[in-house]
């Protein structure tokens, strides 16, 4: 079994500049397997003559319609099963910049998702990291992830899902919890070896609901999620990262790019 390969996951064959950048490093430095998904409407793309190295794989154009498709397709067996001849798969979305190319030390951690750190903003303005990982740019455990979605019968109940995000025990206050419930927009059930939450990000459901219901699943700690990848308020990260960049910032654009470009040379023409 080898020990890792780059999973890219995109919904188009066309490219933002950084995006463009960002495929080229992959293909000129990383040396393990490189999958590229796409929707099987691309099938004609002119990346699969360019970039030859790339092992490219098309699905079906519903699982990357959207977010929402995107979410439910990194919840699917049949996603995780195309890479049982790894152990871990390296998820890389293009929006993403590699600092350095010293990613193959996460995966002796052990861990079964590694992910940036998520960073909320309370009424008060306070800003402060909390539960859960990003999973932009993230190192899975394959068995791990395929041993969660294969368990049967139906494994995440209201209550498991309501505690998990703060809701409290169901018994304890029947009717309010049941209002909750009735209001919210959380539904999660498994059918067919799938589960289906609706408007829940994929990674949250990996890195908060899971490891409640499964406290065998691991994820990365802090400072060695704040090693692995930035993604919102980089100025927090760098300062509680010891003022170092990590290997990997997803949404590099997204949050603060001009703080990246006073700390990376190769950004400043982009």
């Amino acid at each position: 079994m080898k020990k890792y390969s780059y999973v890219i996951i995109h919904h188009s064959d066309k490219f933002s500049k950084i995006e463009e950048k960002n495929l080229e490093n992959v293909y000129e430095n990383i040396e393990v397997d490189v999958f590229f998904i796409l929707p099987e409407k691309f099938k004609q793309t002119h990346l699969v003559e360019k970039y030859k190295k790339i092992n490219f794989i098309f699905i079906k154009d519903i699982f990357l319609a959207n977010s929402k498709s995107y979410n439910k397709y990194l919840m699917r067996t049949e996603f995780y099963e195309l890479f049982t001849d790894y152990e871990y798969i390296l998820i890389y979305q293009l929006d993403t910049w590699q600092v350095s190319f010293d990613q193959e030390k996460f995966v002796n951690f052990s861990c079964d998702f590694i992910g940036a750190p998520v960073i909320s903003e309370n009424r008060h303005k306070n800003i402060k990291f909390v539960n859960g990982r990003n999973g932009g740019v993230s190192l899975r455990k394959v068995d791990s992830f395929l041993r969660i979605l294969r368990h049967t019968p139906r494994y995440f109940t209201f209550a498991d899902v309501y505690k998990t995000l703060g809701y409290g025990d169901m018994s304890e206050k029947p009717l309010k919890t049941f209002l909750k419930i009735l209001f919210s927009r959380f539904f999660i059930f498994s059918t067919n070896q799938k589960i289906w939450p609706w408007h829940l990000n994929e990674d949250i459901f990996w890195s908060i609901i899971v490891p409640i219901k499964f406290n065998w699943f691991t994820i990365s700690d802090l400072s060695l999620s704040l090693n692995f990848c930035f993604d919102q308020e980089p100025e927090l990260c760098y300062s509680s990262n010891n003022y170092k960049l990590p290997t990997f910032i997803h949404a590099i654009e997204k949050y603060n790019f001009n703080f990246y470009k006073k700390h990376i040379k190769e950004l400043e023409n982009i």
